[in-house]
Parts: structure tokens; sequence; C-alpha cells
């Protein structure tokens, strides 16, 4: 029987000479620090995304202004993550074309809308006009076929495919890696909440399919592909216009935290519902290294393209539409006060029951303003000593 010594200095020397432990897993891939580090493609070549404010995220705090650094490396997992009719699929459209003109091979597979919609905004990208992306413009249709003959762009499933089954993340990539390109892959998800894995089962929990289709979407990665998602926001992200009471947008990937843990990058789209200005934010960025922070981006429909806006020309074009709105509410407030309450006017709590404006911030935030234009005078409650809160009437002429 060996002495607790004996066990102590046979271990010793298995570390020392590199042998591995009696009973010890071995592990037959590489595990070194060197070997690891050998098999990095952290300082491969990277490609524009299209978007220039998403290039500049992307690149490394080190690299300075050096062009050559801008966009993303392959064998990444970029997630972009918004509420319905953001911008998600213009997103990912307009960087799967970017890619495409840059010799990688691309593939998209589109589970959340129909393919055409994918292909006229490609079209769209490449210059022609969305009205005659469609069979009734043959010649139009000729210009298209020329202009992206050269670029290996391909958009899955068809009908007749689905006929067979859905297609799957693994069918794609399949297809994907099926044709040889050097430079290298890009799949393209839209969306991962409508797409499917073979691996999953019908009766699986959403949880358990959305952590499958990221495992395959993992598996892509080891092997040097580029892989974009799209994914639905999880509703508490965007229920309220409290900041305060929603997910935060490290959380807002809908059903699972894998989307979290398995993103490189995660950009979260949200939009003023009465502009074309998206705020992006970067919760996660493995790849830039940068801070979490914001940019801005306008979403023009003609071209079907993110274009670079300031973050002061955002704001003052947001606060100015939200003024415009905010006017317009505190017309209808008036005139309900000059039809209801003249003369004694009334209070929040009776405007907001009786005229209809929503939600309550919006009718404080009117308020204020035609208060401020002395469109409505702003009064102490009838019989309270300054202590029974505000009523508003309109206001009188002086």
């Amino acid at each position: 029987m060996s002495s607790v010594a004996d066990v102590r200095n046979k271990r010793a020397a298995a570390r020392a000479d590199g042998t591995p432990e009696e009973g010890a897993r071995e592990f037959l891939g590489a595990y070194r620090v060197p070997q690891i580090l050998a098999r990095s493609h952290a300082a491969g070549p990277r490609y524009s995304t299209g978007i220039s404010k998403l290039d500049e995220v992307l690149r490394k705090e080190l690299d300075g202004n050096n062009p050559a650094r801008l966009g993303t490396p392959l064998g990444r997992i970029l997630s972009f993550i918004a509420p319905p009719h953001v911008g998600k699929s213009v997103a990912v459209d307009q960087c799967a074309f970017s890619f495409a003109k840059q010799g990688l091979r691309v593939v998209i597979l589109v589970q959340d809308e129909p393919r055409e919609d994918a292909a006229e905004r490609i079209g769209q990208q490449a210059g022609f006009r969305h009205a005659e992306l469609n069979a009734d413009y043959p010649d139009t249709l000729a210009r298209v076929a020329a202009a992206v003959e050269l670029l290996d762009i391909s958009i899955l499933p068809d009908d007749d495919e689905e006929e067979n089954g859905r297609v799957t993340i693994e069918d794609a990539s399949r297809f994907l890696l099926s044709v040889p390109n050097p430079k290298g892959y890009v799949l393209v998800v839209d969306s991962l909440h409508r797409a499917v894995s073979e691996k999953e089962k019908d009766d699986d929990p959403p949880r358990v399919q959305v952590r499958q289709r990221m495992e395959a979407c993992r598996s892509l990665r080891k092997r040097g592909v580029l892989v974009l998602l799209t994914v639905e926001a999880n509703r508490s992200f965007y229920v309220s216009k409290d900041p305060a009471a929603r997910t935060s947008a490290m959380g807002a990937g809908a059903e699972s935290r894998d989307i979290e843990y398995a993103s490189d990058v995660q950009l979260v789209l949200t939009r003023e519902d009465s502009t074309g200005i998206v705020t992006v934010e970067h919760p996660k960025n493995r790849i830039g290294r940068k801070t979490v922070g914001s940019f801005s981006l306008r979403l023009n429909q003609g071209p079907a393209q993110f274009t670079p806006v300031s973050d002061e020309a955002a704001k003052a074009e947001v606060d100015g539409r939200r003024a415009e709105a905010l006017f317009a509410v505190g017309d209808l407030i008036l005139d309900w006060l000059q039809e209801e309450a003249p003369e004694n006017g009334a209070s929040m709590d009776r405007i907001q029951r009786q005229s209809g404006v929503r939600p309550r911030a919006d009718l404080r935030a009117a308020l204020k303003m035609a208060v401020q234009d002395a469109r409505i005078e702003k009064f102490p409650a009838p019989g309270s000593k300054g202590g029974g809160g505000s009523w508003y009437r309109p206001a009188r002429p002086k």
C-alpha cells in the first residue's frame, strides 16, 4: 500500500514531466497556453458591417484609427435584439450585403417573414427601387442579376424545400460550408425564435429550444464562421417607457440567457415611434473591448439601410418630434377643458379619466407644456390651502 508521501511524490513527478496522473481524464485537444493562442484568429482580417458606427464600436481600443482593424473578425456571434418592427432584419441584411461584397460566402436563413422581403432589401441596398423589385419589372431584375452576379449570397429556404420539413440551422450550415471559400463564411439567422435546430423537440420548453439553437451557432463559431442573429426582445424590456421598470439591455433577449452567454456582441435596438432614429446599445462587446454605451442611427426605408447620425442631432430630432406630439396632446386636453370645465377647471385625475389621454406621463408633460405656453392655466385646487394639488382650466385672456 502506498503511503501518503508516495502518492504526493508520484503526483509531483507526473506534473513535472507532463504525464497525466493515473485515472485522470485525458484531453485530446489543445489546452496549453501556446496551443490555444495558435488557434486564435483575433489578429485575422476584419470585415466591415456596412454600418460605419457599428464598425467603430467593434474596433479594438489599441487599434487607433487603423481602418484595417474596423469591423468584425470571423468566428464570432453578433446578436441584434429588438422589439418588433424596429429594424433588426434591415440591420442583418445590410451587414450580409456588405460581407458578400467583401468576398465572403453568405447564407441568410429567413424564418420570420417571406423570403422575398429579404431579397427586396438586398436589391434596395444594391441601389434599386423597392417598387420595381418584382416579376412585373423584368428589366430591373436583369440589372439586379448583373449587380449581384459576383456576390456569393443565398437566401434559404425555398417553398419546395420546406415541404420536406422545416429547414434547420444545421441544414443551412451544411449548405453554407458546402462551397469552398478561401476568405470565409457568414450565416445570418432571421430570427432565432422562429428558426429550429435539428436537436430540439417540438415539446421542449422554449428555453431548451433556444439553448439548442444557440449551441448550433456556437458550433459554427468554433469553425470560424461569423454568425448574425436577430432576436426578439423580452416584453419586459419594452412594455414600459420607464427605464427603471424595464429589463436591462444585457438581459433583453427573450426566453433564455443562453443568448446573453453565447453572444460575443449584443446590440439592442430601440426606436421612438415618431422618428426614424434608432438607439443601439451594446451592453456586451467582446470584439471591441469598448465600455458599455450606445450610438444612434437613422433607418432609411428607401435604400433599406441604417445610416449614421450624430447623437446630438438624434436627440434634437427626437425631442422635436416629442414636443410636436405633446403639443397635439395639449390641444386635446384644452378642447376637453373648454367643453367640460371652462370655468371651474378639473384635476389631473379627472382629466385623465374623462379625456382619454394616456399614458399619465404624456398627460403630465403635455399639461406642463400647455401651461408654459399660456394655453392652459394651473391653479390651486378649490378649497385647499396650498396642499390640495393643482387644477387646470383654459387660460383666461389677460
